[in-house]
């Protein structure tokens, strides 16, 4: 840092003075040797903090990948990795200048106790004007309240220009739009008048900084050589805290990020599980209560069944059956009781297992962005089978129309399927591992015929082969394939044991009520 006036004042009064070109040549070879060590301390430096933020963040996703998408919610931590990684490779180098601060005063000390005193002041004014900047950003809302509602009209569009409420969401996009951009104008204009005043007061110090060495200078209790050398020192040591200024709300996202990454690691990292052996049994609740976050209603009460063949879950709207049934494939943790499959509980096993263990279908469960029959097997192994699924479905012929059939990209799904063809599609996913545990929720929506009596031929062959069916169903035929029937009635098991006894009681109670 100081090679380039030191070199300067050098060449002023020795080289013009003696006329003399060794040292000329001399004092230019080590200027130019000291200049390049610093060039490539300093690329050292800068390779070092991207090194480091990318091995980070290449750990951090590994893990993540691994475990992290079944125990973070709404990519929380995938959001905190990039945030951590931008801070580390765009705020790193600022903030790694910090430590040296110390020896930068303690230079500055032994120049003059008065440069010390000065820049130690100005650090204590620059952390203060950070802290309050930090608060006007803190207190500005900047969060895009317009987002959720833009996502919302986009991939709702035609339902909205359909029924005429395309204008009220955009009126209210543009409200937030507007509250957006009055809160970000308000904290623009707060931090633009922190960084101009801390601007014109590091220009202050720099004047007061040259003033005080001149007065010592002509006062020959300093030299020409020292004033210069603490106006460069002290230039460099405030310089991390004026980026502060305007750095610190970036600084404390990344540290938090960081933090909540690090916190994570233990939670998140795998574990080697001697694996059990596949279940061949059965599905066990015992005493399952369930309510929702902030919520007082009990939804399930102290439920206790046994699952191990085909069982159909009935009941009206609002009694349970998906709550029930999200319970039973774990996507629901109970309040109270446990599950059990084959005496094991189904975190025992790993995701790998897993899928050969339950399969899940729902109507509101999404595609991706991939081709087809990604969509329907996410094994290779299985494609095979889920194109004979799709055969069986009656979705073959479907897909075939399509020009690069089962290997289409699926872009803009809702334009490219109808939803008959995408349950059908999340039907197969679910079935095509085999899984010893079939769960579903209205397994015969928005079926054609064909599709559901295959569909009622599938679950007769899983009853045979003693795999596990629970699910529930609105068309009478798939509801009598089930060998057992679950009655639920506000979240209370009502009847519990084979179909036919179950619409054999409610026929009589018809009868009675009849007569």
């Amino acid at each position: 840092m100081l090679v380039v006036p030191i070199y300067s004042l050098q060449v002023f009064d020795r080289v013009l003075s003696s006329f003399s070109l060794d040292t000329l040549y001399l004092l230019t070879a080590i200027a130019c040797w000291l200049v390049i060590v610093f060039g490539v301390l300093d690329w050292a430096k800068q390779r070092l903090v991207y090194a480091t933020a990318n091995e980070w963040r290449e750990q951090a996703n590994a893990l993540y990948a691994e475990v992290g998408f079944a125990t973070s919610e709404n990519g929380k931590l995938i959001s905190d990795i990039k945030q951590a990684e931008n801070g580390l490779q765009s705020h790193l180098s600022t903030v790694a200048d910090i430590p040296w601060t110390s020896l930068f005063l303690f230079v500055l000390l032994i120049i003059h106790p008065t440069f010390f005193n000065i820049a130690l002041a100005s650090i204590v004014v620059l952390m203060v004007l950070a802290f309050i900047n930090y608060k006007f950003s803190q207190r500005a809302s900047l969060q895009p309240l317009s987002g959720n509602v833009h996502t919302t009209i986009v991939q709702n569009n035609r339902y909205l220009t359909a029924s005429g409420l395309i204008a009220p969401m955009v009126e209210l996009w543009q409200k937030y739009i507007d509250k957006t951009a009055t809160n970000q104008l308000s904290y623009k204009t707060q931090t633009l008048n922190v960084s101009s005043f801390s601007k014109t007061y590091r220009l202050i110090i720099q004047i007061m900084i040259t003033c005080v060495g001149v007065y010592y200078v002509l006062n020959q209790q300093l030299s020409v050589g020292g004033m210069i050398a603490a106006s460069l020192i002290i230039g460099r040591a405030l310089g991390p805290f004026e980026q502060a200024v305007m750095q610190l709300q970036h600084w404390v996202t990344c540290y938090k990020a960081w933090k909540r990454v690090t916190n994570l690691k233990s939670d998140l990292a795998p574990t080697e599980y001697t694996q059990p052996p596949l279940p061949t049994g059965s599905v066990i609740a015992q005493k399952i209560i369930y309510k929702y976050q902030n919520a007082n209603k009990v939804f399930i009460k102290t439920l206790s069944a046994e699952f191990n063949s085909s069982h159909v879950v009935i009941g009206a709207n609002g009694a349970g059956k998906t709550t029930l049934l999200k319970l039973l494939s774990g996507e629901y943790a109970p309040f109270s009781g446990e599950i059990r499959i084959d005496g094991s509980q189904l975190s025992s096993w790993n995701y790998a297992n897993k899928q050969k263990i339950i399969g899940i279908y729902r109507s509101d469960l999404p595609l991706t962005q991939a081709t087809i029959i990604s969509n329907m097997s996410t094994d290779a192994e299985n494609i095979s089978y889920a194109i004979e699924l799709s055969q069986i479905l009656g979705l073959h012929e479907k897909v075939m129309q399509h020009e690069q059939g089962y290997d289409t990209e699926l872009v803009d799904i809702q334009s490219q399927l109808s939803s008959s063809e995408i349950q059908l599609i999340i039907l197969i996913r679910a079935l095509c591992n085999k899984p010893h545990v079939l769960i579903a929720d209205n397994i015969d929506d928005h079926l054609d015929t064909r599709s559901e009596l295959a569909l009622a031929k599938l679950l007769v062959q899983r009853t045979q082969q003693g795999k596990i069916t629970i699910y529930s169903a609105k068309k009478m035929n798939l509801i009598s394939k089930a060998q057992n029937a679950l009655y639920l009635e506000d979240g209370n098991v009502k009847f519990n044991g084979k179909t036919a006894d179950f619409f054999a009681s409610r026929n009589k109670i018809k009868e009675a009520s009849n007569g």
